[in-house]
């Protein structure tokens, strides 16, 4: 796993390398190659020269002092340190979260993880904590992946700060449009994931071109996760600066900055009133942040847009039973909703930390589409 973490503006970064040193020599020597491709200094223990200080405390000075922390971890956990209870290598990446930094993290693949390296690693892909992720196997993979990831922090940093709250006001505002449709009587679900930095990834020119609605169109019906059916024709339009594709109840707007949402109809299960499967829900969003990383993967092929936000919101005529699908398969299949007729008013729903990487839209998806479904539903049954 690597963890990167830049603070400073100077174009030369001191990057320190921390992993356990028995076995990982080769690694460690190409996370230090791939840094020194880049022009920036490698830091490691190896190289450190005689200090007053103890070893531990030494190696998180100089956490605190770098710009960039790597952090590779393989299957060992490392011994316990005393004083804090867990591994010298859980203590830098520690160190590292105090410093309120950004961090990407790789997870070497096709290894035993003790039982603590596994925890370890639990804490560290926490989507929650807003790390980017990838994977690596080999010495010479993790070099490749170390150039990638600093390469990578470097275009972030000259793009400027990722606003967080413009985001998700981005967001917001792409699902104002999407109202209760009188003649519509089936739930919805409308999602949306709006990019950061805020800049134009697609002219005009760009926007309306076939090129781009056929690349859309091919990703929606026949991409990794295809959103609409080959079962029905699609239509497509520009309204002011977004791209709409639709098929009978499945609405994709692409905006010039990169924003994105869909509209869906939901199965309808009951004739007065709606009833509304949890799981169906989570399946939904789950399928719409896969396919708008393919879709940001195209658009944004440079990683311009190094992180997003995505909310989710409900759209109904009628009044919303919530059911698992457990409890609507023990139903009597009547609806208890004291107003079946009373449309309710509902609110884009977003994580608690709406910011995340864009690589971490991929490799958390089922995660942030569960706590999304679960916003939605505290929401609906408040």
């Amino acid at each position: 796993m690597v963890l990167a973490v830049l603070r400073n503006g100077d174009s030369s970064l001191k990057v320190f390398i921390s992993s356990i040193v028995s076995g990982m020599k080769e690694f460690r020597d190409a996370a230090a190659e791939g840094i020194s491709v880049l022009g920036h200094e490698p830091m490691r223990a190896e190289s450190f020269g005689a200090s007053p200080e103890s070893p531990r405390e030494a190696c998180l000075k100089v956490v605190r002092e770098s710009d960039v922390l790597v952090l590779i971890l393989g299957e060992r956990y490392g011994e316990i340190q005393g004083a804090s209870g867990v591994s010298a290598t859980h203590e830098e990446y520690r160190e590292a979260r105090n410093e309120s930094c950004d961090v990407l993290v790789m997870v070497r693949e096709n290894v035993n993880m003790e039982a603590a390296q596994q925890q370890f690693l639990k804490e560290v892909q926490g989507w929650e904590s807003g790390h980017h992720t990838g994977s690596f196997n080999t010495p010479s993979e993790l070099k490749d992946e170390v150039i990638k990831s600093l390469h990578e922090l470097e275009l972030a940093r000259e793009r400027g700060e990722v606003d967080s709250d413009e985001m998700l006001e981005r967001a917001v505002d792409s699902l104002a449009g999407e109202s209760e449709d009188y003649y519509n009587h089936e739930p919805q679900i409308a999602v949306a994931i709006a990019s950061g930095p805020y800049q134009s990834v697609l002219n005009p020119a760009e926007l309306e071109s076939d090129e781009l609605e056929d690349a859309i169109l091919k990703i929606a019906l026949f991409g990794e996760n295809p959103i609409f059916t080959t079962r029905e024709g699609t239509e497509a339009s520009i309204d002011e600066d977004a791209l709409v594709i639709q098929q009978e109840g499945r609405v994709i707007y692409i905006q010039e900055d990169g924003t994105l949402d869909l509209t869906l109809d939901l199965p309808r299960q009951q004739s007065y009133g709606s009833v509304v499967i949890e799981e169906n829900v989570q399946d939904v969003i789950e399928l719409f942040i896969q396919f708008g990383v393919e879709v940001l993967a195209h658009i944004d092929s440079a990683n311009r847009l190094s992180h997003a936000v995505v909310v989710a919101k409900l759209i109904s005529r009628n009044s919303i039973e919530w059911r698992t699908r457990q409890e609507h398969s023990q139903s009597s299949g009547g609806f208890t909703s004291p107003n079946p007729f009373n449309s309710p008013a509902f609110e884009p729903v977003c994580l608690p930390r709406p910011e995340l990487p864009r690589s971490m839209m991929k490799s958390s998806v089922t995660e942030i589409a569960a706590d999304l479904t679960v916003l939605l539903r505290r929401q609906l049954k408040s």
